[in-house]
């Protein structure tokens, strides 16, 4: 008998394609790929579920293969260990995982881990750029809001006068008060510095 031959009735265990990952999210993730499952958002419609949390679907290969899949006690252990709860009797999903603040869903964390540090990195400079969009204006309200309380009691630092011979606009640098016609600023909305300010700044 050859040393290499397998006796009868022995079966050599298989590794599972899941061996290998680290996270449960990553093997939710496979078995979404590979049909077993699918992710889907719970529509307001359905009613009986958390409205914006992710229901655990039939895959691709169908409804029996699904409902075995999911009675695995290792397959379990994933679902709780991700945060996904079991859904009540005649619910449309049998597990779900409400999205709270910091709750990441298995998809998301997968297209997470798979992304190159080139894509990281764009996507961190798209975030950086979305957060500066975000507080631009609330920048400029406070400083309208600065310039408005001022103007009450500063008048224009050319002819001396308040508000009350003109309309009062500020120097988007150092914040002085003139008035619109005593420095001939032209009729539009948008930053205006004095000359002064302009002098100093084509000077650097």
């Amino acid at each position: 008998m050859r040393g290499d031959v397998k006796p009868k009735g022995v079966r050599r265990r298989t590794r599972s394609v899941t061996d290998k990952m680290e996270t449960d999210a990553e093997k939710l993730w496979s078995a979404f790929t590979r049909g077993l499952l699918k992710f889907e958002k719970i529509l307001p419609i359905q009613g009986t579920m958390p409205n914006g949390a992710v229901g655990v679907a039939v895959g691709t290969k169908g409804d029996a293969t699904f409902s075995s899949y999911l009675k695995q006690p290792k397959v379990i252990a994933r679902l709780e260990a991700e945060g996904f709860e079991r859904a009540g009797w005649g619910a449309p999903y049998p597990w779900y995982l409400p999205l709270e603040p910091g709750v990441v869903s298995p998809a998301d964390k997968a297209v997470c881990r798979s992304l190159t540090n080139e894509q990281r990195e764009k996507t961190e400079a798209n975030r950086v750029a979305a957060l500066k969009r975000l507080n631009e204006p609330r920048v400029h309200q406070d400083v309208s809001a600065v310039h408005l309380a001022l103007s009450d009691d500063r008048p224009c630092s050319l002819c001396g006068y308040g508000d009350d011979a003109g309309t009062i606009i500020h120097c988007e640098n150092c914040n002085l008060p003139f008035h619109d016609g005593c420095v001939r600023a032209p009729p539009v909305a948008g930053d205006w510095f004095c000359a002064a300010c302009k002098i100093n700044a084509a000077a650097v």
